[in-house]
């Protein structure tokens, strides 16, 4: 997990972030799925997809 996932990751705490569909894109990451990150061009991490739409970068839970 890069920094700035594990930082996201505290923001929404363990069991809520649990519930989220997370993609690693990290070749040697658990459960890497790189091969949807390409295919996805994800270039910044998280990259949120959220109703078809990207967004990148880590969000407030009010966000």
């Amino acid at each position: 997990m890069v920094p700035n996932c594990l930082n996201q990751s505290k923001l929404f705490g363990k069991q809520a972030y649990r519930e989220l569909n997370v993609v690693e894109c990290a070749r040697d990451g658990i459960n890497s799925q790189t091969q949807l990150c390409i295919d996805k061009k994800f270039k910044v991490f998280p990259t949120w997809e959220i109703n078809g739409k990207l967004i990148l970068g880590v969000l407030s839970l009010k966000e």
